[in-house]
């Protein structure tokens, strides 16, 4: 990113003084007092006397976000060079800093999906697609010392951005994303005004390090799981009005239009000139209002939470049961192109697609899935989480020397086959490699129970061709084996898929030769059957 936001990316986190008390604490104790009062004005009431004020009738929650009029970019205008032209636009132009701070928000939402060690690539990504050399007029006429930059071009390239990088956010932090920025700004106003930000701290809508760990620190008093520090459309409502959201509540309601003055966020005015005589009764009745509302809310809301919880157990037991293929596909799918960057969009489809194939039939199938929005962000977390963690290597030497019975990147290729042999001969299969004993393309020959299996073992660090899988169709009708495997430690091309589809050959990734293997000698078994 560039160099005048580097002010905005340093923020100081501020640490919080003391947790607030439980919500259910709260609502008891003030339901005590309430009963207290209501009785005790009933009982003691006069005429000539003022009695505890109710809440009136024409009283103002007001949890909207403010509009902005003019909105302003995230760094300091006063430090910018006149020779930035871009940076001098956005200090110039209102809305055209109000789309550079819809990109903000989509990128710092993305920054904190990939984590600490994704910033660096992230930000090259950024740096390479903010390009925006035709947005600039009057480059290279006579007599015009600065050319001047266009809003309206500036507007549609990053707003194309914008989009892009939202195509890799899924959840809460999709949610988050497309929030409009004048809500940004209102729901970190909250912190500051919550004491999660430092007071004094400017609101401009950009969730940088220290709003991300407010956040956190924020979900964690209010025991929302993950606190993954995003404001997903749920959090967001309860930030502003303390009350969990229903599934159709809005999370900004509109505000009623302020008399004399506009009423500030949040704030509550009350009506000071009821008698005593006229709250006494109504205030009781009021008052046995509010506790059958707030039991019959109470069990619906327990409801929502222990079914939510029963979603939660099924689809975090399916995802922690997967963890191997994620890893697997996630290791396939973020290689770095041929410039070093890393693309997450392969991941994001692939994520999309385990979650329609595998989780939601899951609660589909115990009626649950209307309870998969409350959980997707959480799940979505959950699932970068264990991919990212990586497949189980040897412990890095000063000297690597290779080992067959020790999977590592480094090691010799024909190690690589007998540590393949290996994996078998652990789960009961008589296997051994070749040495290239001239099996037309076999590097390991396994058999069990009858079931002979050829396998191509191919350690790369690039993509695997199809020439591999026609070695191992040929190996397999030179033995008369029952079926053939490329096992690797990378990926397939296009190519070798489309030759798997024709020749019947399993494409797979070491770690799941075994299983394959077995899953193999099932269907054998069942086509050989007396």
């Amino acid at each position: 990113m560039r160099d005048y936001k580097k002010a905005a990316y340093n923020r100081r986190y501020y640490r919080r003084k003391k947790a607030e008390k439980q919500a259910g604490s709260l609502l008891g104790g003030a339901v005590m007092l309430g009963i207290a009062v209501a009785i005790f004005g009933h009982s003691t009431s006069s005429p000539k006397k003022a009695a505890a004020q109710p809440l009136a009738s024409n009283a103002v929650i007001n949890t909207a976000a403010p509009h902005i009029v003019s909105y302003h970019p995230d760094f300091d205008c006063s430090r910018v060079s006149q020779s930035d032209t871009i940076a001098v636009m956005l200090c110039q132009n209102s809305d055209a800093a109000k789309h550079e701070l819809m990109f903000d928000q989509t990128y710092y939402a993305l920054r904190q999906v990939v984590g600490k060690s994704g910033w660096k690539s992230l930000k090259r990504e950024a740096i390479a697609d903010q390009e925006f050399a035709d947005c600039l007029n009057n480059v290279g006429q006579v007599n015009v010392s600065q050319p001047t930059a266009d809003p309206a071009c500036y507007i549609e390239k990053i707003d194309s951005i914008t989009a892009k990088y939202q195509k890799r956010l899924h959840g809460g932090a999709l949610e988050e994303a497309q929030r409009p920025i004048d809500e940004h700004i209102f729901l970190q106003q909250r912190l500051v005004d919550l004491h999660y930000l430092p007071a004094g701290t400017v609101a401009d809508g950009v969730y940088g390090e220290a709003t991300r760990k407010a956040i956190i620190a924020w979900e964690q008093d209010h025991n929302i799981s993950p606190a993954d520090g995003f404001l997903s459309n749920a959090a967001a409502a309860l930030l502003i009005t303390g009350v969990p959201a229903t599934d159709n509540a809005s999370t900004f309601p509109p505000a009623p239009s302020p008399i004399d003055g506009a009423a500030s966020p949040l704030s509550t005015t009350y009506n000071s000139t009821t008698s005593a005589s006229d709250t006494s009764g109504g205030g009781f009745i009021l008052l046995i209002f509010i506790i059958v509302c707030a039991c019959i809310g109470g069990l619906f809301f327990w409801i929502k939470t222990k079914n939510t919880k029963m979603a939660w157990n099924f689809v975090s037991s399916e995802i922690n049961s997967q963890k191997k293929n994620l890893q697997i596909q996630y290791a396939q799918k973020t290689l770095p192109d041929r410039y070093g960057t890393i693309s997450y969009d392969a991941w994001s489809k692939e994520v999309a697609f385990f979650a329609s194939t595998r989780l939601m039939p899951i609660l589909d199938n115990r009626g649950l899935s209307k309870y998969w929005k409350s959980i997707a962000s959480r799940a979505v977390t959950l699932i970068n989480q264990l991919a990212r963690e990586p497949l189980p290597i040897s412990a890095v030497q000063d000297t690597y020397v290779s080992d067959p019975s020790i999977y590592d990147p480094r090691m010799d290729p024909f190690d690589y086959e007998q540590y393949c042999a290996l994996l078998l001969r652990a789960d009961g299969w008589e296997a051994h490699a070749t040495q290239k004993s001239g099996d037309q393309g076999a590097d390991v020959i396994a058999t069990k129970e009858g079931c002979k299996i050829v396998v191509q073992c191919k350690l790369y660090s690039k993509s695997v061709g199809n020439d591999a899988v026609q070695q191992a169709f040929t190996a397999r009708t030179h033995t008369g084996s029952a079926a053939a495997i490329v096992a690797t430690n990378s990926t397939f091309t296009k190519a070798a898929y489309e030759a798997s589809a024709t020749t019947g050959v399993f494409l797979i990734h070491h770690a799941q030769l075994v299983e394959t293997c077995d899953r193999i000698l099932s269907h054998y078994k069942m086509q050989h059957v007396s």
